[in-house]
């Protein structure tokens, strides 16, 4: 006598969880590989590194997933999570950091200084010399204006066509005073604070 197929509820599917990235410090100048480990993985899951990066992954086993970080989308630090498709899920976040290549912008000199406008408020050229202005392959630096008065920071005009590694022309406008300025690099890094001085 045959017996009736035997019918099997598989249950739920696993939680979707990520619990390790290895690794999670990247140089920014190489494209690597990286392992998630966690739990619920599937042949539609999809690995985001937010905010630049979306990447298909390998599926290795329910636990494990491979991707490639292309060193064109590591621009900064971010977090790392994995999406299902059927049934869709997002697993928890953890977090990457990425490693620039090049150490951090310095600013050596802000000329003139004192720099004089003609009204109030008013225009006024400035000129920053240091190292590292234009290392990012992507992201122009920002120069900003730190008002100590108000604890405002502004970010300042530039001419990015003049822009060099080591020279950078900003534009001034606003009131006299005593003033920091100070530039952000592509991996929004800060260098050191040049004090400023404008008077009429």
């Amino acid at each position: 006598m045959r017996l009736p197929p035997t019918c099997v509820n598989a249950g739920p599917p696993a939680p979707l969880t990520l619990t390790d990235v290895s690794p999670d410090s990247i140089p920014t100048d190489e494209n690597i590989v990286v392992t998630l480990i966690g739990t619920g993985f599937d042949q539609t899951s999809a690995v985001h590194v937010e905010p630049t990066m979306y990447g298909t992954a390998e599926l290795v086993s329910d636990t494990e997933l491979r991707v490639t970080i292309n060193k064109t989308f590591a621009d900064d630090d971010a977090v790392v999570y994995v999406r299902n498709l059927f049934p869709f899920r997002r697993s928890n976040e953890l977090a990457m950091a990425f490693i620039p290549p090049v150490p951090p912008p310095v600013l050596t000199s802000v000329t003139p200084n004192p720099a004089v406008i003609a009204t109030d408020p008013g225009n006024a050229s400035l000129v920053l010399a240091g190292t590292g202005f234009n290392q990012h392959p992507h992201t122009d630096p920002v120069v900003y204006l730190r008002d100590p008065v108000n604890g405002t920071e502004t970010s300042l005009g530039m001419d990015p066509n003049s822009m060099t590694d080591t020279f950078m022309e900003a534009f001034f406008y606003g009131s006299p005073g005593t003033y920091g300025i100070v530039l952000k690099d592509g991996w929004r890094r800060y260098s050191n604070e040049v004090s400023l001085t404008v008077t009429l």
